[in-house]
């Protein structure tokens, strides 16, 4: 059985694949996170950025509820190099670093629909960061600050504040990609051309540092498909039933 073609919507921003999923078919799967299920990817030297940067990620939430890391790199809560949260304020989407919210969306989620999230973050100079968020490409919320200098990079998780036991994701979750670059239009576009079941390493973007598809099934390791291949552990998920879903 296969998935057919993603169907984009805008707005509100929303990619919904149609079609009927088996669970076999790893390729389709998703991570399910619940209560605090994570992915550690500690500190490898490729993803310790400090200057420019873009993270994609494909999420379905099912909460909006409280603060939800989607992905972050933090160390101690207070000093976060940079996150990416859906927060307290009705559901949106919005970027943190340190303990600063530096951009803040203006969509209210749903929990019905898939989500391609990018974040980018430029470097200008001393104390003047450029931050930019965007769903289904579309440019989302407005920037709050840009003079908040990002702590130093110092741990990465995937559903949850980095190495702080707090503020996990529940949703489904999956194609994380990092890059030591703020990202074009160009691969924007091809990020959400290529769908939620997607392999980002094989579109030819450069700088790509980190990719993380999360449809792998049956190991406590997730794959991660550059030639870093620093893999991320899963943590604390229970595997009956199996954390591995359709993603639909």
């Amino acid at each position: 059985v296969k998935v057919t073609d993603s169907v984009i919507l805008n707005p509100p921003c929303t990619a919904i694949s149609s079609g009927v999923v088996e669970e076999g078919e790893a390729d389709l799967n998703g991570l399910k996170f619940e209560v605090n299920d994570y992915v550690d990817i500690g500190n490898p030297t490729e993803l310790m950025f400090s200057g420019d940067m873009s993270v994609s990620c494909w999420i379905k939430p099912n909460l909006l509820t409280g603060f939800q890391t989607i992905i972050a790199d933090s160390d101690d809560g207070s000093a976060t190099g940079w996150k990416l949260e859906i927060n307290f304020v009705a559901g949106k989407l919005s970027i943190l670093t340190n303990v600063t919210r530096v951009l803040q969306g203006s969509t209210t989620l749903d929990v019905t629909n898939i989500y391609n999230v990018i974040i980018t973050r430029k470097f200008n100079g001393v104390s003047d960061w450029d931050y930019h968020m965007y769903l289904n490409n579309i440019a989302e919320g407005a920037t709050l600050g840009n003079t908040q200098t990002p702590a130093a990079p110092a741990h990465i998780a995937i559903g949850r504040l980095g190495s702080v036991n707090a503020h996990y994701f529940d949703g489904l979750l999956k194609g994380v990609a990092l890059f030591d670059k703020v990202l074009t239009s160009g691969d924007r576009a091809a990020i959400l051309s290529e769908g939620e079941h997607g392999d980002v390493a094989t579109l030819g973007i450069s700088n790509l540092q980190g990719f993380y598809p999360q449809n792998a099934v049956g190991s406590t390791a997730i794959s991660e498909e550059t030639v870093n291949g620093n893999e991320g552990t899963l943590t604390n998920f229970i595997f009956t039933p199996s954390p591995w879903v359709p993603f639909v």
